[in-house]
């Protein structure tokens, strides 16, 4: 139950910063990227969450993430992504949690059991050069997200493999000046989400967005042979702040103020949480 809360605590986490990117179809991409090029991502999360019956918990993320160009057509860009390191702590009812892939004997835990491939092992993603879209290659995330490590699955659910390329760049739609807002709604499954866009400045190559995110819905989750459902309500204020000659993105920002409630086992526990995540990229 110790590694259920856990996951389930970063999930709420992860889930409340997932990026949508703007409509391609009001922009043309500017991302200029080389082959062999590396770009080293390193992601922050903190959450303190409170649940009925006095069950609270505090949770810390840090994720390590490499993107690397494989190959550059006239047309396209790809490249992998790597999970490289993750570590987890938690305080949970008044016991403490932790997990870091690096060590040997937590990847032989419970949790790293659990966790499965998914630290060291990359998926191919395909970026088209004009639009900026992007296309996974599905065979890579089925054949890790399997019946045996159904948290791994839930890892997927958290972060999703399309949003997690497109956080490394931003694509400015087109016509767009300081001062200007655009938005964009998207539902997935049964969460939706609606963002409301501001370009805040431009100072040189550096360009400042920043962002209004409402997100509502359900998801579905397992963890330890249980099922649950997860009702989410979050909104979330953060900063992007990217180069506009290559789009890449230098650092994001974020704070999350969450509410809903776990249905479990016939069971409902009220949530509520307020996290905060900063990810810089080099």
């Amino acid at each position: 139950m110790k590694t259920g809360l856990l996951f389930i605590a970063s999930l709420i986490s992860l889930g409340s910063f997932a990026q949508k990117a703007t409509k391609k179809a009001d922009a043309t991409s500017t991302l200029k990227l080389e082959l062999g090029q590396a770009i080293k991502v390193t992601t922050e999360s903190d959450m303190d969450m409170e649940m009925s019956m006095g069950m609270n918990m505090k949770n810390k993320t840090t994720a390590y993430n490499t993107f690397k160009v494989t190959a550059v057509t006239d047309d396209t860009y790809t490249l992998t992504s790597t999970l490289d390191r993750m570590v987890m702590s938690a305080d949970a009812m008044g016991q403490d949690m932790k997990y870091d892939s690096d060590k040997k004997e937590d990847r032989e835990s419970e949790t790293g059991k659990a966790i499965g491939t998914k630290i060291g092992t990359p998926f191919t993603a395909t970026i088209d050069r004009k639009t900026g879209s992007v296309k996974v290659d599905k065979k890579d995330i089925e054949e890790k997200d399997t019946e045996n490590n159904p948290m791994a699955s839930m890892m997927s659910a958290g972060q999703n493999e399309t949003e997690n390329i497109k956080s490394f760049f931003f694509v400015l739609p087109a016509g767009m000046k300081t001062g200007s807002t655009w938005q964009d709604s998207t539902m997935v499954d049964k969460m939706k989400t609606n963002t409301i866009y501001t370009l805040k400045s431009i100072d040189g190559n550096q360009a400042t967005v920043g962002y209004t995110t409402l997100l509502s819905g359900t998801n579905q989750m397992e963890a330890q042979g249980m099922s649950f459902d997860v009702n989410m309500k979050s909104t979330t204020i953060g900063d992007i702040i990217y180069d506009v000659k290559t789009s890449l993105v230098k650092s994001r920002s974020a704070k999350a103020d969450v509410s809903g409630t776990i249905d479990m086992g016939g069971q409902s526990m009220d949530i509520t949480a307020t996290a905060t995540s900063t990810t810089d990229f080099k």
